[in-house]
């Protein structure tokens, strides 16, 4: 049986509540997006944020969605190289392999019916679940940095840019703004810089 102690005041940055038993180690960003080899090599100290179980695990299956969908756009990296082996070994060890298959029916070469050119392929995403990861990532760091919660349904606005496209401009302006460093544990894997203006906020991720 669950309870809360009243000596225990940290909330739950998922869902807004008191903390009570049973208590996960929540990574900001995921830990997988950082290969076992990547972590033994270079030690990140990867940021936690005690959460609920219950709460945690809501964003599993999302978790793990967003990884294998973007990481063909990883390969080449020495950081997506190293997570690339790692989901191919999972694969040949017969792990994951329906997420994987799901992901691989997202390349489409001839996306409702449009003829790409040559060598080319349409590649779909699920945007909502994808959205919704990286919203949980900036309300843990936001949680981390103003110790404040960030609600899930609080309005706010999400591009995704995937290469070979151009960010948009806006996040290029963004980047060039004095007294805003880049953050994060081995930033070949995450970084991220972020700014108040007025009453909104801006968040730059790069993964």
């Amino acid at each position: 049986m669950s309870y809360c102690q009243a000596a225990k005041p940290d909330k739950c940055y998922l869902c807004g509540d008191e903390l009570c038993d049973p208590i996960d180690w929540d990574h900001v960003p995921p830990r997988q997006f950082y290969a076992p080899i990547i972590r033994k090599a270079h030690n990140p100290q990867l940021l936690t944020i005690p959460v609920h179980a219950r709460c945690n695990k809501k964003f599993q299956l999302d978790e793990d969605y967003f990884t294998q969908t973007i990481l063909p756009f990883a390969h080449g990296s020495y950081a997506g190289d190293a997570l690339y082996a790692r989901a191919m070994d999972n694969f040949k060890n017969n792990k994951n392999v329906g997420l994987a298959r799901k992901v691989l029916k997202e390349f489409e070469p001839r996306p409702s019916g449009i003829v790409l050119p040559q060598h080319k392929v349409a590649k779909r995403f699920d945007s909502n679940r994808m959205s919704r990861v990286v919203w949980k990532i900036v309300r843990g760091l936001y949680y981390h940095h103003n110790n404040m919660i960030l609600t899930e349904d609080l309005r706010r606005q999400i591009t995704i840019t995937l290469p070979p496209e151009a960010p948009p401009e806006h996040f290029l302006l963004f980047l060039g703004l004095p007294d805003n460093p880049s953050l994060g544990q081995h930033q070949g894997v995450f970084a991220y810089r972020f700014q108040k203006f007025s009453d909104d906020h801006y968040w730059a991720l790069l993964f």
